[in-house]
C-alpha cells in the first residue's frame, strides 16, 4: 500500500514536469497558485494595488485593497503549505496524489472487510486515467474527493465501532473509541464542504441519509453521533463563514457567486464572469451534457467498462448496507452536475476530452471500490480469466491516459510559443512587465506566471492597455524599467520582449 502511494506521488510530481511545465490551458490553476502565493506572502486574499484594472487576476473582482478570487482558500492554503514544508508547489501534488490513494484505501477496508481488495482498490483509482490526468495538474477536485473519502472512511469507522460498544458498556475505555473517527469524519466533511461545496453535499449526502433513516430507531446514538460530527465539522465550518464574511460581507455568501453572480445552478441564461457572453441552459443541454460525460466515464476509469461490469457485480455480494450505499453517489454527482451549467459548457470547451469528466470525478470512488469486489471474485473464479482481463483493463487506461498526456503536450508545446519572452521577463530584477490581453481584461490567462502575490518582487506584472495608461502603471512603480511582451507575427512565432521608455505623456519602444 505505502508503494502505491509513493508511486501515485511520483507519478503526480514528474506528470507534472515533464507533460504540463507552464500549466494547463486551464486558467483555474493559476488562481489556486495566486491564493497561495498570496497566503505564504501573509495575505489572506491576492493584494491591488493601482490602477486596480491593471492588475485584475483571472477570475476574481476587486473589493477595496485587495482582490476576491472565485475560490475558497482550503486547497490553496494547502498548497501554501507543502510548498513551506517541502520548497515546492509540486509537493503538494505529491501529498495530494499519495492521499488520495491512502483514503481510497482505507474506505475500501471499511465496505469490503478484505486489506487485498482494499488495496486493489485504491489500485485501481491510482491506475485511472481521470486520476492520472488529475493529480499532475493544480485543480481541487483530486485534493476534495481524498477529503471526502477520508471522511466517508472515518465515518463508517465511528459507526462501526459505535455498534460494537453497545455491549462493552461495563467498559468505559472502548467506550471512547467510536468519537473520534467520527470527530474525525466532521473535520474532513468540514474542510470539504469549504473547498467545494457542492460536491461534498452530492458525495456525503447518500451516506448521511441512509445513516438517518438506520438509526431513527436509536435516536439517542444518532444524537450522540451527530454530536461528534459537529464537534469535529465546527471549526472548519466556522472558519468558512468567516471567510465569506471577508470575502463577500455575508456569512453565508461564497465567493464563487461574488465574482460571478450568475455562476450559479439551475436552467437559465448563465456565465462564468462578466463580459463573457451568456450562455442559455435548457434541459435539452442538460441531458446533452449528461450523455457526453456518461459516455466519456465509462473510458476514463481504469479498464474503462469494464469496471463498470466488474463493479457491478462486486455490488450485489456485498452484504454491508452503510458500504453498499456509496453506490449511490454513481448517481447523485452526475443528476446533481445536470443542473449545473458548467456541465454542458465544459464539453463544449474541450476540457474533458483532455482532463477527463473532472466534475465526475467521485464516481470512480464507488466505481474503483466495488470493480475491485468483483476483480477479486473474477480471480478467484478462474486466475487465468482474471489476469487476462486485469491485462485488457490496463491497455485501455494506458491508451486514454497516452492520448490525453499526447493532446497536453501539443498544448504545452503551444505555451512554450506564448512564454518565450515571459519567461525572459520572469528573470528580471525591478521590472514592469506589461502582457497582451490575448483571452481578456485580466492576467493568468493565458499567462499563469504572471501572479502578482505581492507588488515588492522583482517584477510586477500589468496587463498591456495601451502606452498613456501604461505610463500611470510605471509612474506609480518608480525606479521599475518598464517592459511589453509583444505577440508573435504568426501563430507559430514566438512572443518578444520589448524594452520601453518614458517619452513625454507616453511610453514607446527604447532606442537600441
Amino acid at each position: 500500500m505505502a508503494a502505491l502511494a509513493v508511486a501515485a506521488a511520483v507519478w503526480a510530481v514528474a506528470g507534472s514536469a515533464l507533460f504540463v511545465p507552464r500549466l494547463t490551458d486551464n486558467g483555474d490553476e493559476a488562481v489556486y497558485l495566486l491564493q497561495a502565493e498570496s497566503l505564504r506572502a501573509g495575505h489572506l486574499f491576492p493584494p491591488a494595488a493601482e490602477p486596480a484594472e491593471a492588475f485584475l487576476p483571472w477570475l476574481s473582482t476587486r473589493a477595496g485593497d485587495h482582490y476576491v478570487t472565485k475560490y475558497t482558500p482550503v486547497f490553496p492554503a494547502f498548497i501554501a503549505a507543502s510548498h513551506k514544508a517541502f520548497g515546492s508547489d509540486r509537493a503538494a501534488l505529491a501529498l495530494a496524489a499519495a492521499g488520495a490513494v491512502v483514503a481510497c484505501y482505507l474506505l475500501a477496508r471499511e465496505v469490503l472487510g478484505r486489506r487485498r481488495e482494499a488495496a486493489l482498490a485504491a489500485a485501481l483509482l491510482a491506475g485511472s486515467p481521470l486520476f492520472a490526468i488529475q493529480s499532475a495538474t493544480y485543480l481541487s477536485y483530486l485534493f476534495n474527493v481524498a477529503l471526502l473519502m477520508g471522511f466517508a472512511a472515518a465515518f463508517l469507522a465511528g459507526l462501526r465501532r459505535s455498534v460494537a460498544e453497545v455491549p462493552a458498556q461495563r467498559r468505559p475505555a472502548r467506550a471512547q473509541s467510536s468519537r473520534w473517527p467520527l470527530a474525525l469524519a466532521g473535520l474532513l466533511l468540514g474542510l470539504a464542504v469549504f473547498a467545494r461545496p457542492f460536491d461534498a453535499v452530492l458525495f456525503a449526502g447518500p451516506l448521511l441519509a441512509w445513516w438517518v433513516w438506520s438509526g431513527r430507531h436509536g435516536p439517542r446514538r444518532l444524537v450522540g453521533q451527530a454530536a461528534w460530527l459537529a464537534v469535529g465539522a465546527s471549526v472548519p465550518l466556522a472558519a468558512m463563514a468567516a471567510y465569506f464574511q471577508a470575502a463577500t460581507g455575508s456569512l453565508l455568501r461564497p465567493p464563487f457567486t461574488f465574482v460571478g453572480p450568475s455562476d450559479t445552478l439551475g436552467f437559465g441564461p448563465h456565465r462564468m464572469y462578466a463580459g463573457m457572453p451568456y450562455l442559455d441552459y435548457t434541459p435539452a443541454r442538460a441531458l446533452l451534457a449528461l450523455g457526453r460525460l456518461t459516455v466519456l466515464t465509462g473510458f476514463w476509469g481504469f479498464g474503462g467498462l469494464v469496471l463498470i461490469g466488474l463493479a457491478v457485480a462486486g455490488h450485489r455480494h456485498l452484504p454491508d448496507r452503510a458500504g453498499r450505499c456509496l453506490v449511490l453517489v454513481a448517481l447523485t454527482v452526475p443528476l446533481g452536475y445536470t443542473l449545473f451549467w458548467g456541465s454542458f459548457s465544459s464539453t463544449e470547451w474541450g476540457g474533458p476530452w483532455r482532463f477527463g469528466p473532472f466534475y465526475w470525478l467521485p464516481v470512480l470512488v464507488p466505481g474503483s471500490i466495488f470493480g475491485a469486489a468483483g476483480l477479486a471474485r473474477l480471480w478467484r473464479w478462474d486466475r487465468l480469466v482474471g489476469r487476462f482481463v486485469a491485462t485488457g483493463m490496463a491497455a485501455v487506461s494506458l491508451f486514454v491516459a497516452g492520448q490525453a498526456l499526447a493532446e497536453h503536450h501539443r498544448f504545452a508545446a503551444e505555451r512554450d510559443r506564448l512564454y518565450a519572452a515571459p519567461l525572459r521577463a520572469a528573470a528580471l530584477d525591478r521590472a514592469v512587465v506589461f502582457l497582451p490581453p490575448l483571452d481578456g481584461p485580466w492576467l493568468l490567462q493565458p499567462f499563469s506566471l504572471a501572479r502578482n502575490s505581492r507588488f515588492d518582487g522583482p517584477v510586477v506584472w500589468a496587463l498591456d492597455r495601451g502606452p498613456s495608461q501604461n505610463l500611470d502603471v510605471v509612474r506609480r512603480f518608480p525606479g521599475r524599467t518598464p517592459y511589453r511582451v509583444v505577440p508573435g507575427a504568426t501563430r507559430r512565432s514566438p512572443t518578444t520582449l520589448q524594452r520601453l521608455a518614458d517619452v513625454g505623456d507616453r511610453l514607446s519602444p527604447a532606442a537600441g
